[in-house]
C-alpha cells in the first residue's frame, strides 16, 4: 500500500549578493559577460545533451527535431517529425540513439546523422515525455488519453497495452520497439514527466493530480504518492545519488523529496509563473529550474537555498538540462532560443559561455 506524504517546509530566500544587469543576473563588480545564444527559429519545447557534451538536440514549434553544435552554434542536421506538437526528447546513453515525442508517436532517430529509425505509436492520445533507463535497455513515456477509460481503484501495473486504460506510463523495449508494461494511476489523469532513479529500479511521475509517485519497476507498485503541490506538476528528476526527488508545478514552487521515505525535505519559492522543467547538477549539488517567468533559477539542493537567478529569456523557459561533464546548463525558451550557461561553481554559474 502507496504512504501519501504531505510538504508542509517552505523555504523563501532573498538574494542580497547579485544585481540584476541586461542579460544576466551576475556578481557584483564584475564585467557582463557576452551571452552565448543558439537562435533555433521557433518555440524550444525540449532539449538534451548528447553524452560527450559538443552537441545538444532540440524539439520545437516547428514540428522539427535538430542537433546543434556547441562550440560553433550551428546545425548538423534537422529533420521534420512528421507529427504534430513536439513535447520530449531524451539520448539513449550509449548516445548512439535519440528518442523524440509527438502526439501519441516516438521516433528513434540516429544521433550521428539524423536518419529516423523507428516510430511507435503509443496507445494514449498524447505522449508528453521519454526517457531511457540508465542501462539504455529500455525507455519510459508518459502521457495520457482525451477521454480517459474509468480509473482503476488503485494505482497498478499492466502487462503490455491495455485498451481499457488511460495509459498514462508504459515502458517499452529500446531494442525491439514492443510495449512491456503500463503503470495506471488510480486518478486516471495525465501524465506530465517520468524519471528513473540512478539504478534503474524506480520512475518518478507527476502530472495533472498533484501528486508525485514513485514505482517500483520490478513489483510494479507504488511505493510512495507525495502530496503537497497545489497545481499540476510538470517536471520530475531524480539526484545523481538516487537519494532524492525534485519537482516542479503550477504552483510555481519545487519541492525536494527524500525519494526512500517519500519526505518533504523542502519546497523552494521564488518563481513568479509555473516551473516546467528541473533538472540536478552532475555532483547533486545543485538544481537548477526553468519557468514560465523566463528565468532559470539556482538552488542548493541540500538546503533548498536561492544561489543565483539567470536572466536573459525573452519568454517562458521550458527546458533545462545539465552537461553531463557538469561544466555548462542550457536552457531552452519559447523565445526561440537556446541559451549555454556556465556552471563550474556557483560564483560563475551566471556567465554564459
Amino acid at each position: 500500500m502507496a504512504r501519501a506524504m504531505i510538504c508542509t517546509t517552505v523555504l523563501t530566500f532573498l538574494f542580497p549578493t547579485v544585481a540584476i544587469t541586461g542579460d544576466a543576473v551576475e556578481d557584483i563588480g564584475k564585467p557582463k559577460p557576452k551571452p552565448a545564444t543558439i537562435a533555433v527559429g521557433s518555440a524550444v519545447y525540449s532539449l538534451a545533451w548528447s553524452k560527450d557534451g559538443g552537441k545538444i538536440t532540440e524539439v520545437s514549434s516547428d514540428l522539427d527535431i535538430r542537433q546543434w553544435d556547441v562550440s560553433t552554434k550551428k546545425a548538423l542536421w534537422s529533420a521534420k517529425t512528421g507529427g504534430g506538437f513536439l513535447s520530449g526528447v531524451a539520448y539513449s546513453p550509449d548516445g548512439s540513439r535519440i528518442a523524440s515525442t509527438s502526439d501519441n508517436h516516438i521516433q528513434l532517430w540516429d544521433a550521428a546523422t539524423g536518419k529516423s529509425l523507428q516510430t511507435l505509436t503509443a496507445s494514449m492520445t498524447a505522449v508528453n515525455s521519454v526517457v531511457f533507463s540508465p542501462d539504455g535497455k529500455h525507455f519510459a513515456i508518459s502521457g495520457g488519453a482525451s477521454a480517459p477509460a474509468p480509473a482503476p481503484k488503485q494505482d497498478k501495473l499492466l502487462a503490455g497495452v491495455d485498451k481499457n486504460t488511460t495509459k498514462q506510463i508504459q515502458i517499452w523495449n529500446a531494442a525491439t520497439g514492443k510495449s512491456l508494461k503500463t503503470l495506471v494511476t488510480q486518478t486516471g489523469d495525465y501524465v506530465n514527466w517520468v524519471a528513473y532513479s540512478p539504478n534503474g529500479t524506480y520512475l518518478a511521475s507527476g502530472g495533472q493530480d498533484k501528486m508525485v509517485r514513485i514505482w517500483d519497476l520490478v513489483t510494479g507498485k507504488v511505493v510512495h504518492i507525495l502530496s503537497g503541490h497545489t497545481d499540476q506538476i510538470d517536471s520530475v528528476a531524480y539526484s545523481p545519488d538516487g537519494a532524492h526527488v525534485a519537482s516542479g508545478s503550477d504552483d510555481n514552487t519545487i519541492r525536494i523529496w527524500d525519494a526512500a521515505t517519500g519526505r518533504c525535505l523542502h519546497t523552494l519559492s521564488g518563481h513568479k509563473q509555473m516551473v516546467n522543467s528541473v533538472a540536478y547538477s552532475k555532483d547533486g549539488a545543485h538544481l537548477a529550474s526553468g519557468s514560465s517567468d523566463n528565468t532559470i533559477r539556482i538552488w542548493d539542493a541540500v538546503t533548498g537555498k536561492a544561489l543565483k537567478t539567470l536572466k536573459g529569456h525573452k519568454d517562458e523557459v521550458f527546458s533545462v538540462a545539465y552537461s553531463p561533464d557538469g561544466a555548462h546548463l542550457a536552457s531552452g525558451s519559447t523565445d526561440s532560443t537556446i541559451r549555454i550557461w556556465s556552471a563550474r561553481s556557483v560564483a560563475d554559474t551566471t556567465v554564459l559561455v
